[in-house]
Parts: C-alpha cells; sequence; structure tokens
C-alpha cells in the first residue's frame, strides 16, 4: 500500500470536488473502490491505495475557474502526477486516470 493525497490547486478558494475512486478501467456498472471522494481546495483526500491504475469520477460542487488535480505520495513535495488543466464550469461527468506507485518507485514523470 502507498500513502497519497490528491490535492486541487487553482480555482477560486471554495473549489471542491466529490465522487468516488475506481480501479482502472472503470465500466459503467463498476463499484467505487473508495467513495465518497471529497478533495477541496483547502482540504486534500488522503488514503492509502495498492499501486496501480484508478479512475477518480467526480463532480464539481463547489467554486469556479480553472484548476488542476494532483497526485502526491507521502513525503514528497513534488507531485507525481498533475492532471491537465481543467474547467470548473464541466460540472459532472469528470475522470481523471491517475497511477499509485509503488514504495520502491522514486521517479517522477
Amino acid at each position: 500500500m502507498t500513502k497519497i493525497r490528491i490535492e486541487i490547486e487553482g480555482g477560486t478558494l471554495g473549489l471542491s470536488t466529490d465522487g468516488g475512486v475506481f480501479v482502472s478501467p472503470a465500466r459503467p456498472r463498476s463499484k467505487a473502490l473508495e467513495a465518497p471522494v471529497v478533495v477541496r481546495r483547502t482540504l486534500p483526500w488522503p488514503e492509502e491505495l495498492a499501486p496501480g491504475e484508478y479512475e477518480y469520477r467526480y463532480r464539481v460542487t463547489n467554486g469556479s475557474g480553472k484548476y488542476k488535480l494532483k497526485l502526491y505520495v507521502a513525503g514528497e513535495h513534488e507531485p507525481r502526477q498533475v492532471s491537465e488543466e481543467r474547467d470548473a464550469l464541466h460540472q459532472r461527468g469528470n475522470i481523471w486516470v491517475f497511477t499509485v506507485p509503488s514504495l520502491g518507485d522514486s521517479g517522477h514523470p
């Protein structure tokens, strides 16, 4: 298991997302591995996940503006993965695919 956290960068102070984390590739009727997953600009989502590929399927619940999601491994100051810039106007149907590294993987993309 790897300790991670997902953060939001950008957008207004109240920007937050709400959804679930799925093993990727998720099918339409897949059950969330973790839910609810709420990420706020002021409060990251910390969790322990097995190494592998996941999908954060979410909606924007508050705030506005352009933002990015960032994946950090516990104890590291640089993100392992950063989403493309997104716009909070797209409130529903957002999917971010991210990879949780194994503990021995110290490489950054």
